[in-house]
């Protein structure tokens, strides 16, 4: 009896160790790594937002209560480096907004003062934060996660949770959708620590614009409050430039160059 129900234990081990792995162990390896899922968020990165560039911007707020305001900006980029400087309105012309790293500043041309400005603060009343604006690398705030695929507005998109990797950053937690055939941005839900939505983000109109195909409008939408938007509408973008570092300083903008 025991050598029969040692040769069961033995064929039961055997059988084991030959029958393939369950559904459920396949079905895993389709998915996304930590490390496939932070390269996609490079990918899209680079080809959104490239290291360097200078591009043109339309920039629309949009209140039930207020009339429309309406900015014209040109933006310079270099890496974590950046610059917003204002070219319309008349009344706004020659403000800059400036990041370096994780610090940012605005500077006002008439009173000739830099102000130390957060990245949560909303950018001038809108929807977007400063954030929204100057520091859209997500790969460089952000840890990732695949949550799967989901299909927004028809296309088939990767579907990422993202998690701050600072306190300092603008939203502790985005989930990011990302169009499987292009690698482009389709929508970002973004939330506070509490878990509360705070705005969704819709990227939409791909064009070729300095030899990438993007998205060129951008709706950011207040999550409780849906008639307050803001729209970012990027016209051109030139990749052929190169800026020096000083150039995203207070103290160079001091000095009234963009003005």
């Amino acid at each position: 009896m025991q050598k029969f129900l040692s040769f069961i234990l033995s064929f039961s081990i055997f059988l084991m160790a030959v029958s393939p792995a369950p559904p459920i162990l396949k079905a895993e390896a389709n998915n996304l790594s930590v490390e496939e899922a932070r390269q996609l968020l490079v990918r899209t990165d680079n080809k959104y937002e490239p290291p360097q560039y200078e591009a043109l911007m339309l920039m629309r707020n949009h209140r039930p209560d207020r009339e429309r305001q309406e900015n014209k900006l040109r933006l310079l980029r270099k890496n974590d480096k950046m610059l917003v400087i204002f070219l319309e309105p008349p009344s706004q012309r020659g403000q800059v907004f400036i990041r370096d790293g994780d610090d940012m500043w605005m500077y006002l041309p008439r009173s000739n003062k830099v102000m130390r400005i957060g990245a949560k603060d909303a950018l001038m009343g809108g929807e977007a934060s400063n954030a929204d604006l100057m520091r859209t690398a997500m790969a460089e705030d952000y840890n990732p996660v695949y949550l799967g695929e989901e299909v927004i507005d028809g296309i088939t998109c990767y579907k990422l949770e993202l998690t701050a990797k600072r306190r300092t950053v603008a939203y502790d937690k985005v989930i990011y959708w990302i169009g499987k055939e292009k690698d482009n941005p389709v929508r970002r839900d973004y939330y506070a620590l509490s878990g509360k939505k705070l705005r969704t983000m819709y990227f939409s109109d791909l064009r070729l614009l300095g030899g990438f195909e993007r998205p060129t409008r951008i709706k950011i939408e207040n999550a409780e409050q849906k008639e307050y938007w803001t729209e970012m509408i990027l016209e051109e973008v030139n990749l052929n430039v190169k800026w020096e570092d000083y150039i995203f300083t207070p103290a160079y903008v001091r000095q009234g160059i963009f003005h």
